[in-house]
């Protein structure tokens, strides 16, 4: 029973997404309650360069994200207050729109993302792992699969981009270990399933388990072996007095190296709300 109506409700959700119909982001903007706004301001010293952006959120009287950007909106079951539906606006009139469809089976929530009607990628979740497969173009597939620990934690990611007669594939591979109290400790990315074709991170915290360095490592070869990392390069993480990420700095580890190579700074507008960092 509980199969009929899964394939019932897909069949609704497929012809509904089909249909053609003009797309209004003004009823999403005339329920915002309230607003925050994150300023990044990225310096590159020896190319003195400075970009600057805006990152733009709003919510509604419930306090459930609504906008970001002035161009990604979400809409939420009225019932169970569960994320629906997402929609991206390619462009400025809304003519050309991603859209993700939630729907939440027992203990599995599923997804499906269309371009204007067309399905792209199917997405599977449940507590311990996370399945989808995305159609690229006419020819090839991407396809990926993450396996979490209990408590949602992240333990491998693997990814997919392949010819659909499969003779022509590209495999990454990342594995996240955590330290004795749930931090993420590190994080290995392995391409083509080749140990020596690898990035490490390491991650330091402080007491307050804020991150304040993280290491970007690669294995170098010693004696015809990859037997131990290089850091590449790092990062420092510093906050303001908010627990706000404030600034990030990037160092080469190169010898007599005091100058980052890039900083990013964060400015907040309506401090009241607190910025979570990843």
């Amino acid at each position: 029973m509980k199969t009929q109506k899964l394939l019932c409700g897909l069949i609704l959700l497929l012809v509904s997404c089909g249909k053609s119909k003009k797309f209004n982001k003004q009823a999403f903007f005339a329920q915002i309650a309230s607003k925050e706004y994150v300023i990044t301001q990225i310096e590159i010293p020896e190319k003195n360069e400075i970009v600057t952006d805006t990152f733009k959120k709003a919510y509604n009287a419930k306090n459930q994200l609504i906008v970001e950007n002035d161009n990604i909106f979400f809409r939420y079951d009225s019932l169970t207050g569960k994320l629906a539906e997402k929609i991206i606006c390619i462009d400025d009139n809304c003519e050309k729109l991603l859209t993700w469809k939630y729907q939440y089976v027992d203990e599995k929530t599923l997804i499906h993302q269309f371009l204007n009607g067309e399905l792209q990628q199917t997405q599977e979740l449940s507590r311990n792992s996370r399945k989808s497969i995305s159609k690229v173009d006419s020819g090839y597939v991407f396809a990926n699969q993450d396996d979490f620990f209990e408590a949602d934690r992240l333990k491998k990611s693997q990814y997919e981009f392949f010819e659909k007669d499969k003779k022509n594939k590209l495999h990454t591979e990342q594995i996240y270990l955590y330290d004795s109290i749930g931090r993420i400790s590190e994080i290995i990315r392995i391409f083509d399933k080749d140990s020596t074709n690898c990035i490490k991170i390491a991650f330091e915290y402080d007491a307050e388990d804020k991150k304040i360095k993280s290491l970007h490592s690669r294995p170098m070869p010693f004696d015809a072996k990859f037997s131990y990392y290089y850091t590449d390069h790092y990062k420092v993480y510093t906050y303001n007095t908010a627990g706000q990420l404030a600034e990030v700095k990037t160092y080469r580890n190169r010898k007599d190296t005091l100058t980052p190579f890039s900083i990013t700074k964060y400015s907040y507008i309506n401090p009241q709300r607190i910025f979570l960092s990843k």
